[in-house]
């Protein structure tokens, strides 16, 4: 039986591939092969690009035609690779956070836990009256966003030597137009001029639809400003030779001007922001105190000269008044350990009623929202991915670049296993 088989075995024919078939499997597999790199390169760089025009959060809506928003009880830094506000505009403005200087600061235990760290390098953070985040890039000194929250004055990047320009944003349509100047200082109430300090240290308005300038006072030393709430005077604090007594003061004039009023102030004295003039148009708010865990806020007639006593706030250092409601202040305080900022009321008894925190060193609210003596609305955190144009091209770029570089690598180990099958 076994030599019948054998014989049996010897006499079957031999099934053996053709050249032309097996040259034809080759050629399909290595087609698969391509199509799937293209595929998986195809959808990396899909994946990538599609937040430009899909935002990876829907924004909240709009409050209805005419109705303002209530402050949020929290925002946040979005990450540096955000969408910025040339690419979608979002105003007018909720806030405007920064510009941030700082790099990887307050990062807490986990190293990797950064949400917001990474915008903390020059960027400004518009946050939308729909809640979305936006970022500017470039400023270089300090901002000023209007009562409206429609515009944002800031000092453009210059190089040495070159006059300094201010830059006023359109926060609704991301254009910014540049004149001369050196120190933008307050808006007046119905956002409609800008008063600044220019490369000469004069007192300047800024008309907002023709950026047509005017010279209001040459007294040199300007420090800040604020507008009336009428809008018809203008009290600025001037400090031209620090240190020196007699020189350091606080002037009230007319638009055109003409002074009304000139008194001295201490060194540790100082005009407590754009909207430190109050409601009613009889006082400025002052903040008074050298050191940071004790100061106080001082109300100042302008009429006599006289200080009030609003409260003093022991490690929570007020940096400006951005409102007021029932006649009270509203400020911005620091958290006295970190550089986070918060806004609250000043109560009739000195203490401070929180009503909104960040984790940003630096805080601009328009007045008109401020002002409003509503209660705060919910926490408005940033959207986790919604990413600038750059940003995807670059992922989409590296994603290419890894599909090639598998493409590569794949085709010589086939290759190299052909070779040692031979």
């Amino acid at each position: 039986m076994k030599t019948f088989l054998a014989e049996l075995a010897e006499e079957a024919p031999v099934a053996r591939a053709s050249v032309d078939v097996m040259w034809h499997a080759g050629r399909r597999r290595r087609r698969r092969t391509r199509a799937l790199t293209v595929a998986a390169a195809v959808a990396a760089l899909a994946a990538a690009i599609a937040p430009v025009a899909l935002p990876g959060t829907a924004p909240r809506p709009r409050p209805a035609d005419g109705e303002l928003p209530a402050l949020p009880r929290s925002v946040s830094v979005p990450y540096l690779w955000h969408r910025t506000l040339g690419e979608a505009p979002n105003g007018p403005a909720l806030a405007v956070l920064g510009p941030m200087r700082k790099i990887l600061t307050n990062v807490g235990d986990d190293p990797l836990d950064l949400p917001g760290q990474l915008a903390r390098t020059g960027a400004t953070v518009v946050i939308g009256q729909d809640g979305s985040y936006r970022l500017i890039h470039g400023a270089a000194g300090p901002v000023v966003l209007s009562p409206d929250g429609r515009h944002l004055a800031e000092s453009a990047s210059v190089e040495e030597g070159v006059t300094p320009l201010l830059r006023l944003i359109d926060l609704t349509s991301g254009t910014a137009r540049e004149v001369p100047g050196d120190l933008v200082l307050a808006w007046w109430p119905d956002s409609s001029r800008l008063l600044a300090r220019d490369s000469l240290g004069a007192l300047i308005s800024i008309d907002t639809a023709t950026l047509v300038e005017r010279t209001i006072a040459l007294p040199g030393g300007i420090v800040g400003a604020a507008v009336s709430p009428d809008g018809t005077r203008i009290a600025y604090e001037v400090d031209p030779q620090p240190g020196t007594p007699g020189w350091h003061a606080l002037i009230v004039s007319d638009v055109r001007g003409l002074p009304e009023a000139r008194w001295e102030l201490s060194d540790s004295q100082r005009l407590a922001g754009p909207a430190a003039w109050a409601p009613d148009g009889r006082s400025v708010a002052l903040l008074d105190g050298i050191d940071d865990e004790d100061r106080s806020v001082l109300r100042w007639d302008i009429a006599d000269g006289r200080a009030t006593s609003l409260g003093s706030m022991r490690g929570r250092p007020p940096q400006q008044v951005v409102g007021w409601r029932g006649g009270r202040p509203v400020l911005t305080v620091g958290d006295g350990r970190t550089e986070n900022v918060s806004v609250g009321l000043l109560r009739a008894d000195g203490t401070l009623e929180t009503l909104m925190t960040t984790d940003g060193s630096s805080l601009q609210l328009p007045q008109q929202l401020v002002n409003r003596d509503v209660p705060s609305g919910p926490p408005l955190d940033p959207p986790t991915f919604e990413p600038a144009t750059w940003f995807c091209w670059v992922v989409g770029t590296a994603a290419l670049i890894i599909a090639a570089l598998a493409t590569v690598l794949i085709r010589l180990r086939r290759r190299r296993r052909q070779l040692g099958a031979h």
